[in-house]
């Protein structure tokens, strides 16, 4: 009996620690570019949780994009609780795609339940299309034999 009483302080103790603590939720949590006019997309960093959140790092294809925030925020950078801040995403390298990146995983390390909380992204356009076009090549008046043609976009 005299066990009791201390065994429930230390488990209600024990229990309250362990809910207070931060969670951070993406909305949305998957970002799509879906063609090369439309390459900026924004994320919400929503801290759940009931205590301060921090973000320590991101783990992501620098090649490929660009990662801002709101207020220029530099990492690492904390979240109160019931609040967000913006990310925004830009596709800056676009012309790197190719037919086999579809898909990619933006990882976001922090401090709260889940570390690291994916983001996501999907590429829906394709730069990796062939053609064949004929004609003649001239300097000024004379054909140029064997000549290589290049398009630069």
């Amino acid at each position: 009996m005299n066990y009791i009483i201390p065994s429930v302080i230390v488990l209600s103790i024990c229990c309250s620690i362990s809910i207070a603590q931060p969670e951070l939720d993406l909305k949305p949590n998957r970002i799509e570019f879906e063609d090369l006019f439309n390459r900026y997309d924004y994320v919400l960093l929503i801290n759940k949780g009931d205590q301060i959140l921090t973000i320590d790092s991101i783990d992501y294809n620098d090649s490929l994009y660009i990662l801002e925030f709101e207020n220029n925020l530099q990492l690492p950078f904390t979240i109160l609780p019931d609040d967000s801040i913006k990310m925004d995403v830009t596709l800056s390298g676009f012309y790197f795609v190719t037919i086999n990146d579809t898909s990619d995983i933006i990882n976001i390390y922090n401090d709260g339940i889940e570390s690291p909380e994916p983001l996501e992204v999907r590429i829906r356009f394709f730069e990796d299309e062939f053609g064949e076009f004929n004609g003649i090549v001239k300097d000024s008046l004379n054909p140029v034999d064997s000549a290589t043609v290049y398009f630069l976009y």
